[in-house]
């Protein structure tokens, strides 16, 4: 029974759609061109919305290229004066770094050329309340109120530094930054402190002066001036002239030449005796058939080395040989 009354509603859906296709068909065609024109829509809402973030993608690929970049402060000034990418995250970044970077500098010249601090000084504040009016993200406005407060500590407005500084240990409390801020609040709360801020603002400090004998610089005052000037050791670079160290030398004598010399040679020492060698006598023949062979002669005796050298004797000659006789 239950199997009958599924088919039956089975049916009668199958007939419902049918009917309704067969309404729908005649607009076939305005149902299709409606049908693209809402995929159209919707590509065009999916592109839309995907555009601020290809933007703000190009934004933080020209930030990374300024930190790389070997003047970083100009290549960071123009991404944060670039206006396509005015409403960027990356662009209020740019914007922090230029103020942090002229506040450095700023306080680093205070101490040597106060129109140039001065410039850097009104340059960083310009950017921290530029970026103080334009972030929304917390971290960024909070480094921007810490900044300018140092702005206003180095510039000597120790009320107003004091209120920056109250803003940023109250809303970072607890961090790195708001740690900052609390010690930036005790030393505007120090009478010593802001004396010492009115006493330096009065100040005009100068550049050191050069190191004596530097270009520009006369002699010094404690140095004499008459001093002789430095002498010349260079080589000399004529070749032909005299020599400066004394009479010219005699040029070597050529290979295979005995120089002469007026000098009397030296007489030419004398060797010591040497054992004189004993005379070797020649063979003797070999004596005939039947003859009785000749004795050598005995050789010379030697002599030892500290008498002089004897005389070379001749050898005695062999005996002749005697006549064979006759049978």
């Amino acid at each position: 029974m239950n199997q009958k009354r599924q088919q039956l509603q089975h049916n009668t859906l199958g007939d419902m759609i049918a009917e309704k296709m067969a309404a729908a068909e005649p607009y076939a065609a305005q149902i299709f061109v409606g049908t693209l024109v809402g995929l159209a829509i919707l590509g065009g809402i999916i592109w839309y919305a995907s555009l601020p973030d290809t933007l703000s993608a190009r934004a933080w690929d020209s930030y990374m290229a300024a930190l790389g970049d070997r003047e970083s402060e100009v290549a960071m000034a123009k991404l944060a004066e670039n206006e396509e990418f005015k409403s960027t995250t990356a662009s209020i970044w740019a914007k922090l770094s230029v103020g942090e970077i002229a506040l450095r500098r700023g306080s680093e010249m205070l101490f040597r050329d106060r129109k140039d601090a001065g410039d850097n000084l009104k340059t960083a504040e310009e950017a921290f309340r530029d970026v103080e009016s334009r972030a929304s993200d917390a971290e960024i406005k909070a480094r921007a109120q810490l900044g300018l407060a140092k702005v206003l500590e180095v510039t000597n407005k120790p009320e107003e530094a004091k209120k920056y500084f109250e803003i940023v240990a109250e809303s970072k409390k607890g961090t790195t930054l708001g740690d900052l801020a609390a010690a930036g609040v005790k030393r505007m709360s120090n009478p010593s402190n802001v004396a010492v801020l009115a006493w330096f603002a009065e100040q005009s400090p100068r550049l050191p002066s050069p190191m004596p004998g530097s270009s520009g610089m006369g002699p010094s005052p404690s140095l004499p001036s008459d001093l002789p000037g430095r002498p010349d050791i260079g080589l000399p670079t004529d070749f032909g002239s005299p020599s400066p160290v004394g009479p010219e030398l005699p040029s070597l004598p050529s290979l295979g030449d005995t120089p002469a010399t007026d000098s009397p040679a030296a007489p030419a020492p004398e060797a010591p005796a040497s054992e004189a060698p004993a005379a070797e006598a020649p063979a003797p023949e070999a004596p005939a058939a039947g003859e009785k062979p000749i004795e050598p002669a005995p050789a010379a005796e030697e002599k030892p080395a500290a008498e002089p050298a004897a005389e070379e004797k001749p050898a005695e000659s062999p005996a002749s040989e005697a006549p064979a006789e006759s049978k």
